[in-house]
């Protein structure tokens, strides 16, 4: 469910904007989800000077998934009577909007899971999982990103398995997932540079989710010798946690 209130300065926004009294004012919230590309938006609601509006919305589980970006607009719901040129005329155009993403899912959802005889690979056979991925961060991430599980550790492979877990398997889950989420967040600190070049990605480019977990880091910077690694990996990997990634503390 999607919950936002919008509270807007009429007067100023009128003013600023040249709208004139007999022109209403609708806000709306749109919302697209990354994985499926579905697109929807809410009903428009009037705006009136008595306060903030509150716009809800129930968004289908099934259908949405990934990043869901939401766009939240106030527009003109009418033509003014005036023709003076320069200012919004056509019903629908937007005089301010606000942008918001949410991730949906965990890390473990965020590329496809393949499982792997790692004996039969050039991977190390004791090892129970490895990430493939590209240096370029212009290249879309669920095409170039994939986790690969060692199907000789067995009791992993049933562990990651959809259903009820037992307390062991939840917790063999959680070191993945945490492990994965720290390897996420050393990728992004290692192209620091790079991701702060530009300040927007293309949508789901291996940037775009590098420069998402980049920002978790703050001013996080790689260790610049051996004696800094110790401090880097706990504040990695206490990041990570902070994050909602593997096991909480209780």
């Amino acid at each position: 469910m999607i919950h936002r209130v919008v509270a807007v300065d009429q007067e100023r926004l009128r003013r600023e904007a040249e709208i004139p009294p007999e022109v209403g004012l609708v806000a709306t919230v749109s919302w697209t989800s990354s994985t499926s590309q579905m697109s929807d938006s809410t009903r428009p609601i009037w705006l009136t000077n008595s306060g903030p509006c509150l716009l809800d919305a129930v968004l289908p589980g099934d259908k949405v998934g990934g990043v869901l970006r939401i766009r939240t607009t106030v527009a003109i719901a009418n033509a003014p009577d005036s023709r003076a040129l320069g200012i919004a005329r056509l019903p629908g155009s937007v005089l301010a909007e606000d942008r918001a993403e949410v991730a949906l899912e965990g890390t473990m959802s965020m590329f496809p899971v393949h499982g792997v005889d790692f004996s039969h690979t050039n991977l190390h056979p004791s090892a129970s999982w490895h990430l493939e991925g590209s240096p370029d961060l212009h290249a879309p991430f669920m095409g170039t990103f994939r986790l690969l599980l060692n199907r000789l550790d067995t009791e992993l492979m049933k562990a990651v398995e959809r259903g009820a877990k037992t307390t062991r398997q939840q917790a063999l889950v959680d070191e993945l997932t945490h492990g994965v989420a720290v390897l996420l967040l050393e990728l992004a600190v290692a192209h620091r540079d790079e991701l702060s070049d530009r300040d927007i990605w293309p949508a789901d480019s291996v940037g775009e989710v590098l420069s998402r977990c980049l920002a978790q880091a703050g001013d996080l910077r790689e260790p610049s010798g051996p004696q800094d690694l110790p401090r880097f990996r706990s504040t990695v990997a206490g990041i990570v946690r902070a994050g909602g990634q593997g096991r909480m503390f209780e």
